[in-house]
C-alpha cells in the first residue's frame, strides 16, 4: 500500500473544478466532458420540467453559450451551476416564444413532433421524474413554477433567484411558499397524485 503524503495539501472539490474549469478552458476535451457531466442532468431535468418544446435542443443551445462564454465565467461550481441555470432558463424563454410563433403559423402536424427518446437509463429515469415535477408545476403560476424548479435543479438560493429573475427576494419567497402551500393542498385534497 503506497504512503501517504501529509505536507500535501488535499484536493477539494473545488479544486477540482478550478482545475477542470481551467483545463477546459484551454481547449481540453476531457474537462469539458467532464463539466458537462456536473450539469447535463440538472439542465435536462430544468428544461422538461418547464415544458420545454424540445428539451434535447435547447440544452444543445445552453451549452454552445457556455463554451461560447466560457471565458468570462467566474466563480466555484455552485456558480458554475447557477451560471449555466440562469442560461437555460433564458434560451427556455426563447424557445418558449419561438414555439408560441411556431404554433400561430403552423398546419402540419408533423411540424411539432417532438425529439426521438432518450437511450440510456439513467438519463430516461431523470426525465421521468422531471416529466414527474412538470405535472406538479404546470398547477402552479409560471413564475412559482419558475421559482421552485429553478430551487430544484439550479439548486439556486433564493438570493440567486430573486436576482436573476429581477424580482425583490420577499416576493420570490412569497412566490416558493405560496407554491408549496399550493401544492401541499393539491396533494392532500387528492387533486393529484404522487
Amino acid at each position: 500500500m503506497g504512503r501517504v503524503d501529509l505536507n500535501r495539501p488535499m484536493a477539494t472539490p473545488t479544486d477540482d473544478f478550478a482545475d477542470r474549469l481551467a483545463r477546459a478552458r484551454k481547449g481540453d476535451e476531457l474537462a469539458w466532458q467532464a463539466l458537462f457531466r456536473s450539469v447535463s442532468g440538472r439542465v435536462a431535468g430544468f428544461l422538461v420540467s418547464r415544458g420545454a418544446p424540445d428539451a434535447e435542443g435547447v440544452a444543445g443551445d445552453v451549452f454552445l453559450d457556455v463554451v461560447r462564454s466560457i471565458r468570462r465565467f467566474e466563480g466555484d461550481e455552485r456558480a458554475f451551476r447557477s451560471w449555466v441555470l440562469t442560461i437555460a432558463h433564458r434560451r427556455l424563454v426563447d424557445a418558449l416564444r419561438s414555439r408560441r410563433r411556431l404554433l400561430e403559423r403552423a398546419t402540419d402536424p408533423a411540424d411539432l413532433e417532438q425529439s426521438d427518446p432518450v437511450d440510456t437509463e439513467s438519463e430516461a429515469l431523470g426525465l421521468v421524474r422531471a416529466a414527474e415535477a412538470r405535472r406538479l408545476l404546470d398547477h402552479l403560476t409560471v413564475d412559482q413554477a419558475d421559482v421552485l424548479a429553478l430551487r430544484m435543479y439550479g439548486e439556486l438560493t433564493l438570493p440567486e433567484i430573486a436576482e436573476h429573475l429581477g424580482k425583490p427576494l420577499t416576493a420570490v419567497t412569497s412566490l416558493q411558499t405560496r407554491a408549496l402551500d399550493r401544492l401541499r393542498r393539491l396533494l392532500e385534497s387528492g387533486e393529484i397524485l404522487l
